[in-house]
């Protein structure tokens, strides 16, 4: 997947930090699941099993106090952030914001504790 380096990111990392950004950001190239991240994170937005369409899905490096080092030594609290904009003619649109370490996080037990720490924008057809 591709993990964008955005202007707001440049504000909040230091550069002590800008080497393991990269290597995030270069490693992340290999992983090919950002589709099926951005199914599990509607899915769990969503509290159902509805099959969304994913309309549009990006990721872009981030910090998250909840992390320490997810994503190697020397990584601390960088993260991948997830922007996902998703659709279903019955359960309508969804816009969402996930960290990358809570969707693989997900299981059946914590999704409820995941959702109070995502973004989710949800409209539907009065």
């Amino acid at each position: 997947m591709k993990v964008k380096f955005t202007d707001d990111a440049k504000k909040i990392i230091t550069l002590s930090e800008l080497k393991a950004a990269n290597k995030i950001i270069n490693e992340m190239k290999e992983d090919n699941g950002l589709k099926d991240y951005a199914k599990m994170a509607v899915r769990t937005a969503s509290s159902t099993n509805i099959n969304f369409e994913i309309l549009k899905a990006e990721a872009e490096i981030a910090k998250n106090a909840r992390v320490n080092d997810a994503y190697g030594e020397s990584s601390g609290q960088l993260d991948v952030w997830l922007n996902i904009y998703a659709f279903d003619s019955y359960a309508g649109f969804y816009n969402i914001g996930i960290y990358l370490t809570d969707v693989w996080a997900i299981t059946s037990d914590n999704a409820e504790e995941i959702k109070n720490h995502m973004f989710i924008n949800h409209y539907t057809k009065d």
